[in-house]
């Protein structure tokens, strides 16, 4: 869990059930008997990654159990099913497997795009209908998507403005989306 969180960037969201972030950060109570009977068992280099990777993981913020609704399981999970849906928004627009060709186009998009860099920039994709215009605009997001805290895309944009009557409804969906605001 610690090294998936270093090295791919990944999110660790702990719960700290029936124990404290101290007594994990600390290998306190349980987890010091624990690691007594492992350190017997075990390569002592393969515990130290162990024990590393409890501190690491005990000083991250997460959920304790008894400080959520004096204890209430229900209400823990809760809370830890909202959070996890709300990360899972940031989720990958569908793209079919079998699309040909647009490898070039996708890749000198993201070069113009210059992801870390500290300007803002706009691309725009144009073309006649059908060619694939919103096709790499989806594999292009999916690319950059875990480069930000927030992020949106908006499909449909001629139509959708003539349907709510101009750009400012999809300014207002811009924000909320960005803001996840309802």
């Amino acid at each position: 869990m610690a090294e998936c969180r270093r090295a791919r960037e990944q999110l660790v969201m702990p719960v700290f059930y029936d124990v404290t972030p101290n007594e994990v950060r600390h290998q306190a109570g349980t987890y010091k008997r624990s690691f007594s009977q492992h350190a017997r068992k075990y390569d002592p280099l393969v515990v130290q990654q162990w024990r590393d990777a409890l501190v690491e993981i005990g000083a991250l913020k997460g959920w304790e159990l008894k400080n959520i609704a004096n204890g209430h399981q229900g209400e823990l999970v809760k809370l830890v099913v909202v959070r996890v849906l709300k990360e899972l928004k940031k989720a990958y627009l569908v793209v079919p497997d079998s699309i040909v060709g647009i490898d070039d186009h996708v890749e000198s998009i993201t070069r113009l795009l210059e992801v870390d860099a500290s300007d803002v920039r706009i691309v725009g994709i144009h073309g006649v209908a059908g060619v694939g215009k919103t096709t790499i605009a989806k594999v292009v997001y999916n690319q950059l998507l875990d480069h930000f805290d927030s992020c949106s895309f908006l499909k449909d944009i001629r139509e959708t403005a003539l349907q709510h009557k101009g750009l400012e409804y999809l300014q207002s969906l811009l924000i909320s989306k960005i803001l996840s605001c309802e």
